[in-house]
């Protein structure tokens, strides 16, 4: 079966002989999980969109042309895949009367990394995006899985100019442990993706040119960026050369990440967070999306507290539920190769709590009939759910159990344990093993004597018995400080530099997870067609599900930009646009439970379909610290009709900010707004910046550093 992405290309017409073209559709640095790992790996491209003719509503001629370029594994340019191309009969629709048309067309790309260019008349790029055809991982676990230590920590000694690693740059408001920052999002809400090229870097709080962040629950790069590097030349032809530096012939395979990972969480954390979560939908996923103001349909967790066997209670409680959006959202737009689980460590805690209480520090709940034997069926039952969801989804296993505990006396490093059937003595023995100093002695039998009754033993049996769709991965447990490998970092829990460049180098690259890559992927759903009919500026605008799809379910957002979140306008399958409802963009929800966008479109009160006039809005720094000022750049297509209005407003809609300014001129516009005039700040995690051009909203989400 061949992969279907759908790339949506927005160019709808303004006045005569004028081009206004945006693409909002893919996202910016976007990756598709193409069908197998082979070089010669293909997915079906579906082109789709508006472009404005070149005469004054006669149909007659049309210069607006596309073209996509190959880019290098660092984004040199390796020239034309596709040359430029006039829009051909079959592949376009006019709009009412108006100069604009839509077009829809299909293309097989191969394994690659790409640039999308819209060109005018003139035969110059108006728009551009890359995207890319590869490896789509989303990974989920606990801390040694989300990445824990200083900021930005991870894996340094990358190569740090390949330009095809992308992530998810919309990232949880996480506060504790491995998040540790506590950036971002309202995540119950839909957001638009926004996908970073993934950089190692400590500097976070200038992410612009910095992106350490994998989201939606990570600000580590940890092993990630390095296995990224590793596979985008890795798993093409062949390994690929270098000249200078540089890598020169052969495309690389784009790699993206999703981390829905979060520190100290446990088995039952998930299992429960699971069962809450479904008890919310139908078995399918297909319940309405909800238009008060949360997409997901998914109602506050506030009433459903969890606690880790640290004892600590931060955002366990909607684990699975962040991890169902990934899946459903970007998951089913994008697809997926396999969920990369790194989980246990909690249940030698859990043990350790059980059988020696009191003895160390963060002393835990231990959950009623806790059982480690039962580890295996609630980890199934949370893939079975999963596969609910996405139902070719594959798993990769690590196994892995250690932890290193304190005692509660002193609160001084004293102990690494194990929850492990063949460490030191295998494997005629299951005992939670523990010991002291720099090398391990005799082992402390602490757990029980039941071959089957540790984390590691139970990750390899439910692998065995299912191993169509879920792989095994490493036994980390090997890298421990006290054995000498010095794997970890002060706390003897977490990986160091040295651990996670093994890890990194040895994951899908031998037996057993390199079969992770041989098995069926998850491929992408295409997001769905705009058919807009009408004339004399009311329009019509109806979508059309690919094949084998149906929508059960539309949020159409009005009077918006194609960046921001406001509620939902109504639910009806159809949308009208007029000069009261000039924007559209929302979501839908398919029969599969899959949630896709609605691509942006936009229409000024004239006769005929018109968008505004073209423009992209960038604010930095973003996240902003406290004496920081925030610096803004506006760039547009033409001149601006009338002066526009810079305001910053608060999540209540106050505005802290407002300043008209001169009428914009065509290219690049920048302004500087000090610190202190935006007023106290330290009571909001985020404000908003909107600039107002006549009929053109644009509106960007600040982050607040504190």
């Amino acid at each position: 079966m061949k992969q279907a992405i759908i790339l949506f290309v927005f160019l709808i017409a303004a006045t005569s002989n004028t081009y206004s073209q945006d693409i909002s559709f893919p996202i910016d640095r976007a990756v598709f999980q193409r069908s197998s790992n082979s070089a010669a790996a293909t997915a079906t491209v579906t082109f789709a969109g508006e472009f404005t003719e070149n005469a004054s509503g006669s149909g007659t001629t049309n210069n607006s042309t596309y073209e996509i370029r190959r880019l290098r594994i660092d984004g040199v340019d390796l020239g034309a895949y596709i040359s430029p191309t006039t829009f051909s009969g079959s592949q376009k629709t006019r709009i009412g009367t108006s100069v604009g048309y839509t077009f829809y067309f299909t293309l097989n790309v191969p394994t690659g990394w790409y640039q999308l260019n819209v060109k005018n008349g003139s035969n110059s790029v108006v728009k551009s995006i890359k995207f890319g055809v590869g490896e789509v991982f989303v990974i989920a676990g606990q801390s040694n899985a989300q990445g824990y230590g200083a900021t930005g920590f991870g894996y340094s000694a990358v190569n740090n100019t390949y330009d095809c690693i992308g992530s998810l740059k919309n990232v949880q408001n996480i506060g504790y442990w491995g998040g540790g920052v506590g950036y971002v999002s309202d995540y119950v809400n839909l957001e638009r993706p926004v996908f970073g090229l993934l950089r190692y870097t400590t500097d976070i709080a200038n992410p612009a040119n910095n992106n350490p962040w994998i989201g939606p629950n990570s600000t580590r790069t940890w092993y990630y960026l390095w296995l990224g590097e590793r596979l985008a030349k890795t798993h093409s032809a062949s390994p690929l050369s270098t000249t200078n530096g540089n890598y020169t012939t052969q495309p690389p395979v784009p790699i993206m990440f999703y981390n829905a990972a979060i520190a100290g969480t446990s088995i039952n954390n998930w299992e429960g967070s699971m069962k809450k979560t479904k008890g919310f939908f139908n078995s399918t996923y297909t319940n309405p999306l909800n238009n008060s103001n949360n997409p997901y349909s998914i109602p506050n967790f506030t009433d459903y507290p969890s606690n880790t066997p640290w004892d600590s209670n931060n955002e366990y409680d909607i684990l699975f539920t962040v991890f169902k959006n990934v899946l459903s959202f970007y998951g089913g737009m994008f697809g997926v190769r396999t969920v990369i689980w790194h989980q246990g460590e909690a249940e030698t805690k859990t043990l350790s709590n059980l059988h020696n209480a009191g003895v160390y520090s963060w002393q835990g709940p231990v959950p009623t009939g806790y059982n480690v034997k039962d580890y295996g069926t609630k980890l199934k039952a949370i893939i079975d759910e999963s596969r609910v969801i996405l139902p070719n989804l594959k798993w990769t296993i690590f196994r892995t159990s250690l932890i290193a505990e304190e005692l509660s006396s002193s609160g001084t490093l004293h102990e690494n344990i194990v929850n492990n059937h063949y460490y030191l003595y295998p494997p005629s023995q299951s005992w939670l093993y523990s010991w002291t100093g720099t090398a391990p002695t005799s082992p402390v039998q602490i757990g029980s004597n039941d071959v089957n009754a540790n984390v590691i033993k139970q990750q390899e049996n439910l692998q065995a018995s299912n191993s169509s769709y879920i792989s095994l991965a490493e036994d980390t447990d090997n890298y421990a400080s006290s054995v000498g490998f010095m794997g970890r970092q002060a706390d003897a829990t977490h990986f160091n530099g040295t651990a996670l460049y093994w890890i990194g180098l040895g994951l899908f690259a031998s037996s057993p997870s390199s079969d992770a890559l041989t098995k069926a992927p998850v491929l992408p759903t295409p997001i769905p067609k705009p058919i807009i009919t009408g004339s004399s500026g009311s329009y019509t605008v109806s979508l059309q599900a690919p094949s084998g799809v149906s929508y059960v379910s539309h949020q159409w957002h009005a009077n918006t930009s194609s960046n921001f979140n406001q509620a939902a306008s109504n639910s009806t399958p159809n949308f009208t646009m007029n000069y009261s409802n000039n924007s559209f963009t929302g979501y839908v929800k398919d029969n599969t439970g899959r949630i896709s966008i609605i691509p942006y479109g936009h229409i000024i009160g004239v006769s005929g379909a018109r968008v505004s006039n073209e423009s992209t809005m960038t604010i930095f720094p973003n996240p902003i610290a406290a004496n920081e000022d925030l610096s803004i750049e506006y760039e547009v297509l033409d001149e601006s009709l009338e002066d526009v209005v810079l305001e910053v407003v608060n999540d209540n809609g106050k505005v802290l900010y407002t300043e008209t300014l001169k009428k914009t001129k065509s290219g690049e516009n920048k302004w500087i707004i000090k610190r202190n005039l935006l007023g106290k700040t330290s009571d909001f995690d985020f404000l908003y910046v909107r600039i107002t051009d006549g009929e053109k909203v644009s509106t960007k989400k600040l982050i607040i550093l504190h």
